[in-house]
């Protein structure tokens, strides 16, 4: 449990230092846009993508990979980052390289900012739904709906402070930790199935060529150890 109070308390600590204030601009519809909220979009996405929908949606904003997502809420970001088998947050992929540049220089500092880039800042943008096609880290593609960003508004994060940044410290540790735990429960599995395997061949150890090791093994291999 020691993990999901280190969350809440950075969720805490990060949520008093982003509070509300007023867009800089007009209303969406003043502005031809429709207000839609994340969950929204995700559920009408196709037939929004299709009418290239022009759309105003307030959210978190993170980068995943090599893509910037939108969610819903702090909390959101928080579950899809450090507890993904609670199930998949609604969330929409954002294509940025038409936004202005002071909106793109603010993500790339809430990227790098130690707090922000755990749980997400707030940001509210607007543009028009279409389809992107995302590439994951094995060059695998697929296209998925998605918002190319106008313009945006933001709320900056402050410098953390000494609290947030021993937060964040605690939850990467956390993270650490899960991450161990979860090899250690992979390379029991592991050896489990590698011993059922050898009892298909239970007069392994008189074989001279070591055909049910070397089978169990193949089926079975050990984890990969970087090189010195």
């Amino acid at each position: 449990m020691r993990q999901p109070m280190l969350l809440l308390k950075f969720f805490i600590f990060a949520g008093i230092s982003q509070s509300m204030i007023a867009p800089a601009w007009g209303s969406p519809s003043q502005s031809g846009y429709k207000a839609i909220t994340v969950k929204n979009f995700v559920i009408d996405a196709p037939s929004l993508a299709e009418t290239k929908s022009r759309v105003d949606i307030v959210g978190f904003y993170i980068m995943q990979g090599s893509v910037g997502m939108l969610y819903a809420n702090m909390q959101d970001v928080i579950m899809t980052r450090y507890h993904p088998d609670a199930g998949t947050q609604p969330s929409v992929a954002l294509r940025t390289d038409k936004a202005s540049h002071q909106l793109r220089e603010a993500l790339v500092s809430c990227d790098s900012n130690p707090s922000s880039a755990q749980i997400g800042c707030q940001i509210e943008v607007r543009g028009h739904a279409d389809s992107c096609t995302l590439t994951n880290m094995f060059g695998a593609t697929r296209v998925v709906p998605c918002l190319v960003v106008e313009e945006g508004n933001y709320w900056s994060p402050p410098p953390p402070s000494p609290e947030q940044l021993q937060a964040a410290r605690e939850a990467r540790e956390a993270e650490a930790q899960h991450q161990a735990e979860q090899a250690r429960i992979a390379e029991q599995a592991r050896q489990v199935s590698y011993q059922r395997c050898l009892q298909n061949f239970p007069n392994y150890t008189r074989d001279p060529n070591r055909v049910g090791i070397t089978v169990c093994l193949s089926a079975n291999p050990p984890p990969t150890t970087p090189s010195d």
